[in-house]
């Protein structure tokens, strides 16, 4: 059994440094919400009045119109997710539904014109972005987002539960 250790001074170590690497998904949780707060701060800054999550689906129909499956592959996501994401995008005037004249059913949604302009500044900041990930990982020394890939694909081929189950 895990028992909190007591420091130098009498106080109880913080876990996430004490029980490392077991903090690992609570640090990275923190770390998403770090970026992704002060993100919209920058982006609310420079007028991009949209919430920082619903950029990579932006970026997806910046490439064309797509339905909800195809943005949910694009992204690995939920439809669920992609759902409310399309909801506050249509809302403040950025996607619209298109019919599809081949197929009565489905609905792709494309950028409007103003969801064309966001589209612009979006890529402007994600290119931002890429330049100050970089920077940031060469300050680090780990390029974390090809170990996040890497820790994904090997997540994929034995689940985290199967490893606790054996380890």
């Amino acid at each position: 059994m895990i028992q909190h250790k007591k420091s130098k001074t009498g106080g109880i170590h913080r876990p996430v440094e004490t029980y490392a690497p077991a903090f690992f998904a609570f640090l990275a949780i923190q770390l998403t919400d770090r970026i992704t707060s002060e993100g919209a701060r920058f982006s609310t800054a420079i007028g991009l009045e949209i919430p920082v999550n619903t950029m990579s689906t932006i970026m997806v129909l910046k490439e064309g119109p797509a339905s909800v499956t195809e943005i949910a592959s694009a992204l690995n996501v939920s439809h669920v997710a992609v759902i409310k994401t399309i909801r506050i995008l249509i809302d403040k005037g950025i996607l619209e539904r298109q019919n599809d004249p081949s197929d009565g059913r489905r609905k792709p949604l494309s950028l409007t014109s103003k969801g064309t302009q966001v589209a612009a500044d979006v890529s402007t900041v994600i290119e931002k972005a890429q330049s100050v990930y970089r920077e940031l990982f060469k300050e680090i020394g780990v390029d974390l987002h090809e170990a996040l890939l890497k820790m994904n694909a090997a997540l994929d081929r034995i689940s985290f539960d199967k490893r606790l189950a054996r380890a």
